[in-house]
């Protein structure tokens, strides 16, 4: 795939940048353009199941200062460097690491992921590397946009081709200030409407936003186009492929996003303001602590404007309850929807024309009394 934009923001998720032939896949994808990307990096994610990601051992060092996680920090980064065949001395990224967790200073030990990830990516591609402490600018904890705009509208004046870690920023007295985990996801988007950018690429190791999570289920279908208030709902109820915050950032400013993977073969998910709502699209949760009155709370926020939002908690630890539910939706005439035994809850919104079917067929099925209700927000 080849992209023909005038300006495009490109986030590279843990996922894709676990080992240094993830850096190499990165900086391939990086050449198939006409126009130089402004990009934003995560930490190096997890190489197989069992492994850490770069984001927790450095936590876990800042935590206990720890040799033994010290050394497999710097023996991962070494070998990636050493892999790519680059010439990068992070010796004195390291010792400052030591001191800042010496001095208690967890949120710069963290953020030194990102920050690795972009020299690594700087020095493959020849990128110039731009720091995000000097873009990101937070004031009482919450990024200031009107510090940081500017900020990175000046970055952008001095071309594309920019590099620059994503998670984190600064509070404009030198102390490093995290996003919430997945916070890459809002950098990309911060950037992006910063430099007004045509299209947000977020690379990850999915190809776009799927009906229900690909590892509970084989029974799932690519969602090709989203709105920003599906989007928005499905991440927050579980879909762990965009931080929902980046999502609604996006929308504030009306910028495009692209969610792909790096082989792009199927050509992602979408996700603008002319997408028509998907009917019956499906968030879940695995564990048995999502409060249905934060559905309700939330439903009205990110649904607002949709014909009917019908919240359901349905326990699916019962095989029979599974198969009524399945049923259920399936004569509703549903789509997008799956289930699994391991799912514990599911929020089904629907359009109003299928409201009544549902309500007979699955309001009985529910666990939550106040959950047999139809919601309506016109």
């Amino acid at each position: 795939m080849r992209w023909i934009l005038k300006t495009a923001v490109i986030k590279f998720g843990g996922s894709s940048l676990c080992d240094a032939d993830g850096f190499r896949r990165c900086a391939s994808m990086l050449k198939n353009t006409d126009r130089g990307y402004f990009v934003v990096v995560s930490a190096p994610g997890k190489r197989f199941p069992d492994d850490k990601k770069m984001t927790d051992l450095l936590m876990d060092f800042a935590n206990t200062r720890s040799l033994n996680t010290l050394n497999e920090i710097r023996g991962r980064i070494d070998g990636i460097i050493a892999d790519l065949s680059l010439d990068i001395d992070v010796s004195d990224i390291f010792d400052g690491i030591v001191r800042r967790a010496q001095s208690g200073d967890t949120a710069y030990v963290v953020s030194r992921g990102e920050y690795l990830s972009a020299l690594i990516m700087s020095g493959l591609t020849g990128y110039r590397f731009c720091d995000a402490a000097d873009l990101m600018t937070f004031t009482c904890g919450l990024l200031d946009e009107e510090r940081t705009f500017p900020r990175v509208r000046d970055m952008c004046a001095e071309g594309p081709a920019v590099v620059t870690p994503g998670f984190y920023g600064s509070d404009g007295y030198g102390n490093i200030v995290l996003f919430p985990r997945g916070g890459g996801d809002i950098s990309g988007s911060v950037i992006g409407c910063g430099v007004g950018a045509d299209v947000y690429i977020n690379v990850t190791d999915v190809d776009g936003v799927m009906s229900c999570d690909p590892r509970d289920s084989d029974d799932f279908v690519r969602l090709p186009h989203l709105s920003y208030s599906d989007a928005e709902f499905l991440s927050y109820f579980g879909a762990g492929v965009i931080h929902y915050d980046a999502v609604g950032f996006a929308a504030k400013y009306s910028l495009p996003i692209n969610i792909v993977s790096l082989s792009g073969s199927q050509g992602g998910t979408l996700i603008d303001g002319n997408s028509d709502s998907f009917t019956g699209i499906v968030a879940a949760s695995r564990t048995s602590s999502l409060p249905f009155d934060a559905v309700l709370r939330y439903g009205v926020e990110a649904l607002y404007g949709r014909k009917a939002f019908i919240g359901t908690v349905a326990d699916m630890s019962d095989g029979k309850t599974l198969s009524l539910l399945s049923d259920a939706i399936g004569r509703a005439g549903i789509r997008h929807f799956s289930a699994c035994d391991s799912m514990r809850h599911c929020v089904i919104a629907v359009d109003e024309g299928d409201c009544r079917d549902i309500y007979y067929n699955i309001a009985k099925l529910t666990t939550t009394p106040d959950s047999s209700k139809i919601y309506t927000f016109v």
